[in-house]
């Protein structure tokens, strides 16, 4: 055990305190939580200080939808959450995490990432629904999901660099459907991930054709998980 006990502290309730901040968006209620000493350290931020963890940490509130919950442990000055993270674009994540006191204030937290199988799965869906939006021709889901500063990059044309630009070049295939449409393989590693496939569709000469596709997504974990990076390769190909 760390350090003397302090009395009368409701740790549960402070903890509890700190997640709520980041569900309503309060900066100033997570500030008054937080000692001027305090620490946070994870798989990807080594023992970071207040000013840091503000700067880093805390524009991430924006994306998240809400917590819930599934294990709260105290003892003392210490407390262990387990709980899981539901973003506003869907996505869910589960995290552990430890906390210690001071005065009634947090000092340290350690976070532990949770279930990389769940990230991949949840982006899995991702890319699934974002491959429906180029068969359908739904030009407004594409680009409420995209970044505004996203790289679009058509192998061999052209390469893109902002939301609007990728607006107007997808804009003709509004409500235009692909036939025949076949997604073969689908691989999510981290933040990344690609599609494979085949489907039929118009020229700009107007005469359908069979084309391959692969298409490899690169996600904005601080933005939502929205589309930071495109890379399409699309080639004719022969009925046969």
């Amino acid at each position: 055990m760390k350090g003397r006990v302090d009395e009368m502290i409701d740790i549960a309730k402070l903890v509890r305190n700190y997640f709520e901040a980041y569900e309503t968006k309060e900066k100033s209620l997570l500030e008054d939580l937080l000692r001027e000493d305090f620490t946070f350290s994870s798989p990807v931020d080594d023992n970071i200080d207040r000013t840091t963890y503000f700067a880093s940490c805390w524009p991430n509130s924006e994306n998240i939808k809400g917590y819930h919950i599934q294990n709260l442990l105290t003892n003392e000055n210490e407390a262990m959450i387990r709980y899981d993270c539901e973003l506003r674009s869907g996505v869910t994540f589960q995290n552990t995490e430890y906390f210690y006191f001071i005065d009634n204030k947090i000092k340290d937290i350690v976070v532990y990432f949770g279930s990389d199988k769940k990230i991949s799965f949840s982006i899995r869906n991702q890319l699934e629904k974002f491959n429906q939006a180029f068969i359908t021709g739904d030009v407004d889901f594409i680009i409420d999901h995209v970044n505004n500063d996203v790289e679009w990059h058509l192998v061999g044309e052209k390469i893109l660099y902002d939301k609007s630009s990728v607006q107007k070049l997808i804009e003709p295939m509004r409500g235009v459907v692909a036939e025949n449409h076949k997604t073969n393989d689908i691989i999510v590693d981290g933040d990344t991930g690609v599609i494979e496939g085949v489907m039929k569709m118009p020229k700009e000469d107007g005469q359908k054709a069979t084309f391959a596709f692969c298409d490899i997504y690169t996600f904005d974990p601080s933005n939502d998980w929205k589309i930071k990076k495109l890379t399409a390769y699309l080639m004719e190909t022969s009925d046969d």
